[in-house]
């Protein structure tokens, strides 16, 4: 099954999230930035890895940004490049599509998606994104 991991400060989003994703991934939550980094370095030190994270851009103790890069910085520490990277989608309440991309590129992020979302907006972000819809579990394109 796909892991998804799921940062965001608020409590509300982060199950809007699992609320939509969890028939189709194994979700787990992370509340900021750090938290996340650690969860997603722990997770590749043992040999496992995340397919998907969406990342919230504005929280405490690390945002989503320096989140991102850290992940990214790690990432290429091991070796894992290109299609071999974790999917990593912004999520942003930020209406301004050039500052969106300018961030997304910046940190290194795959995609963005803006607050408040629905559940077509996140399943058509998947599919931009290269993950396909099975019976009851998502699936990553070329995979």
């Amino acid at each position: 099954m796909k892991k998804i991991l799921i940062v965001d400060d608020s409590r509300s989003i982060r199950q809007s999230f699992i609320d939509i994703l969890s028939p189709l991934a194994a979700c787990e939550e992370a509340v900021n930035g750090q938290a996340a980094v650690d969860r997603v370095k722990q997770r590749l030190n043992e040999g496992g890895r995340f397919d998907l994270i969406f990342m919230d851009i504005i929280m405490p103790e690390k945002d989503g940004l320096a989140a991102v890069k850290e992940i990214r910085d790690f990432e290429i520490s091991l070796g894992r490049t290109g299609a071999g990277r974790l999917k990593i989608i912004i999520a942003t309440t930020l209406q301004d599509p050039s500052r969106i991309l300018i961030a997304q590129y910046d940190c290194g992020a795959d995609g963005y998606i803006t607050k408040p979302f629905t559940k077509e907006t996140v399943m058509q972000t998947l599919r931009n994104n290269g993950f396909a819809f099975g019976i009851r579990r998502l699936q990553t394109v070329n995979q």
